[in-house]
C-alpha cells in the first residue's frame, strides 16, 4: 500500500514564518492561493523539515508538500 508521508505545519496561522515537518525527505514544496496562483515554490529540497519565510498578502494559502513517499495539501492563514 502506498503510505503517504506524515505532514505537519505549523503554526498555521502566522505571519509569513512557519516550518513544514514530514516523515519522510521533503523533495518540493509550491504555495498557491486561492486563485491558484503559486507564490512560493521550492525544489530539491531533501531534508525533513524546512523552515518558510512567506511574503505574500494576508489570506489563506494551501502548502503542497511533495515527500519520498507521496503528497499532502495543508491548509495555512497568513496574517499581519
Amino acid at each position: 500500500p502506498n503510505m503517504s508521508p506524515e505532514i505537519v505545519l505549523f503554526p498555521s496561522i502566522n505571519t509569513g514564518n512557519f516550518t513544514v515537518q514530514s516523515s519522510s525527505l521533503i523533495q518540493n514544496i509550491s504555495i498557491a492561493d486561492l486563485m491558484g496562483k503559486t507564490v512560493y515554490r521550492q525544489n530539491n529540497i531533501e531534508q525533513k523539515t524546512l523552515n518558510i519565510e512567506l511574503t505574500s498578502h494576508p489570506g489563506l494559502y494551501f502548502v503542497h508538500v511533495f515527500a519520498e513517499n507521496g503528497e499532502s495539501v495543508k491548509k495555512m492563514v497568513l496574517t499581519r
